[in-house]
């Protein structure tokens, strides 16, 4: 069979892929934090990887780097992300608040678990790229450190 003839891997194909494997290596071990990883589209934060990249349940994938190319910034693996989720057992009604500049993968993740989510950053060009992937339970504010948030 020719490859032209096969169906590309779709977001939503390899978001299932992933979710499966994690589940089946014991990194997901809730159906919430499943559905949490069911929900969340990792490519829109990595558009410059390919999607088997980003759905990778192994991998870490480098989303910048710098002009020596060394990585400077990247998203954890999903079997971290994972780990991280059930071991903090967030449940709706708990509060997140996030503070630095930090994966937004990991939380969208989170407020998709507890339906409330605040992030603090002081880098705008995290924060801008951040708003416009944020969720409606999901509040982005950026200041300089010095300068009070309200």
């Amino acid at each position: 069979m020719s490859t032209d003839t096969l169906p590309s891997a779709t977001p939503d194909l390899l978001r299932a892929d992933m979710v499966a494997t994690l589940k089946e290596r014991g990194s997901i071990r809730s159906p919430q934090v499943e559905a949490a990883f069911a929900a969340v589209p990792r490519e829109r934060f990595a558009p410059e990887a390919s999607l088997e990249a980003a759905y990778s349940a192994q991998d870490v994938v480098v989303t910048k780097r710098g002009p020596n190319g060394r990585a400077t910034s990247s998203i954890s693996a999903p079997w971290l992300q994972a780990e991280m989720l059930e071991t903090a057992q967030l449940t709706p009604g708990a509060k997140v608040l996030e503070v630095g500049s930090v994966l937004w993968s990991v939380q969208l993740l989170q407020g998709r678990l507890t339906n409330w989510l605040a992030k603090i950053t002081i880098r705008d060009g995290l924060a801008t790229p951040a708003r416009n992937r944020a969720l409606d339970n999901a509040s982005v504010r950026c200041r300089e450190g010095l300068v009070p948030l309200r």
